[in-house]
């Protein structure tokens, strides 16, 4: 079985059905989860929870999704980011809110965790940037693999290394254990502005973050007409 996981959409519409479209033309996926902050930053965040709703068998909760919702405090974001928060409060009624507190901070399914930040405190948001940030982490979950996003930096961590992500998929030993690191759909901050995220065949255990282009202008354009900071629309042109 073919799964796809999703992370960090952050109500970019255009990255989100640029994704879609992509596991569409692919045809084989069977599950897509999702690993949380479907909102914050960007222009369309009503839309983007419709699409999780309607797409994905795993919804996470993320911190930008539970500041939101006022259960994250939002004291420690930086300026931008807090305003983004409150546009977004104004934007999504009962309903969808009632949606963002239902989710689960973390979810197991077919072997496989599921999580935004870290196995371990998953209502800590820690950050897995890389190998010494996981290397704390593989005692706090059963399965062989568990995928984070959180970070918006893609990654593939086994207890004893770093695997190189960008050379194409790469074969899971069912012996070892892994943290993956999706990236973000929405908003990657590693210097490439191409959406990422992570197929995974459970059978032949292979695996690959895949990076795609979309309309990053398009994406920008809305961000910045709502009157939130131009900066949140601008780094989309950079992935930082």
């Amino acid at each position: 079985m073919k799964i796809a996981i999703l992370s960090d959409i952050h109500a970019n519409l255009e990255a989100f059905e640029r994704c879609e479209q992509f596991l569409g033309e692919i045809g084989d996926i069977e599950f897509t989860a999702i690993l949380g902050d479907i909102v914050g930053y960007g222009a369309d965040p009503v839309l983007c929870i419709d699409k999780a709703k309607e797409i994905a068998g795993v919804n996470i909760i993320g911190n930008h999704d539970a500041a939101v919702i006022g259960t994250s405090d939002i004291t420690y974001f930086n300026m931008a980011a807090r305003k983004a928060i409150l546009w977004t409060r104004d934007q999504l009624n009962d309903e969808y809110c009632a949606f963002l507190k239902g989710l689960p901070y973390s979810e197991s399914k077919y072997e496989i965790l599921f999580t935004h930040g870290s196995p371990n405190d998953p209502k800590e948001w820690k950050y897995i940037f890389n190998w010494f940030d996981a290397l704390d982490e593989f005692h706090g979950f059963d399965e062989t693999v568990c995928f984070v996003g959180h970070s918006h930096v893609p990654g593939i961590f086994e207890e004893s290394e770093t695997i190189p992500h960008d050379a194409g998929p790469v074969q899971l030993d069912s012996a070892k254990k892994y943290i993956v690191n999706v990236g973000s759909i929405g908003q990657p901050r590693d210097g490439d502005p191409r959406l990422s995220f992570a197929v995974l065949d459970t059978t032949s255990r292979l695996l690959e973050i895949i990076r795609l282009e979309y309309d990053v202008e398009a994406a920008r354009n809305k961000i910045i007409e709502t009157g939130m900071p131009e900066y949140l629309g601008n780094r989309l042109l950079k992935g930082k």
